[in-house]
């Protein structure tokens, strides 16, 4: 009964179009989804896309006649990935965090070295503009989250996400192109492929890997 409601209440989030708009224009993600726990690097909707993806998975493979309900739950988990709150700290936070300065004491030497304390940015400030191509130039502020120099965690989990669609569905629809979310509103086409691909180009050029 327990796994039913939660997989009824996952149904409700991920086809309720008209309560939840992702995009840069609309209301943004509604409170359903949690954004608040485990600040400051898992506290942002996106986060409780993929880990919701799991237990699709799972699920799905226990009960596969209910394939058409776990498709319209991946369907809904997968779109919202590639929209801008999808991407939330990436197309937001630039530079550096203007908030550092009032960072809680709990977190020195816990999340950010006790040296450094208020005067480096936390994980889960992506601070976009920091980044560096791999010889060192600096990459400046960069529109789309994939292409970028950085969000390794953001185009695994996309993949991820988007894959876990495929498996269940037994659909191509992300193999064929769509379209990520960029900063001011514009967006890139993408496949899940390339995205793949482009993942794999950019570990290869980092020995230390891409951050």
């Amino acid at each position: 009964p327990h796994a039913q409601g939660w997989l009824k209440f996952m149904y409700m989030k991920t086809t309720s179009a008209d309560l939840d708009d992702w995009s840069l224009e609309g209301s943004g993600p509604h409170d359903w989804w949690d954004a608040k726990t485990n600040p400051p690097m898992c506290s942002f909707a996106r986060f409780d896309l993929h880990e919701s993806s799991y237990a699709v998975l799972m699920m799905a493979d226990k009960t596969p006649a209910w394939r058409e309900v776990y498709t319209k739950v991946m369907d809904g988990l997968a779109l919202r990935y590639a929209t801008h709150w999808g991407a939330g700290d990436f197309l937001n936070q630039f530079g550096d965090d203007p908030k550092r300065s009032e960072y809680p004491l709990v977190w020195k030497n816990f999340i950010v070295p006790a040296d450094t304390f208020r005067s480096y940015n936390a994980p889960g400030w992506t601070a976009n503009g920091k980044g560096k191509f791999p010889d060192g130039r600096p990459a400046g502020v960069q529109a789309d989250p994939i292409e970028a120099e950085g969000m390794l965690f953001f185009k695994g989990w996309i993949l991820l996400v988007m894959s876990i669609y495929s498996y269940v569905s037994g659909d191509d629809k992300y193999m064929k192109p769509w379209h990520m979310a960029n900063v001011a509103g514009l967006s890139k086409e993408w496949t899940l492929p390339r995205v793949a691909e482009h993942l794999e180009m950019q570990w290869s050029q980092r020995p230390c890997g891409l951050h």
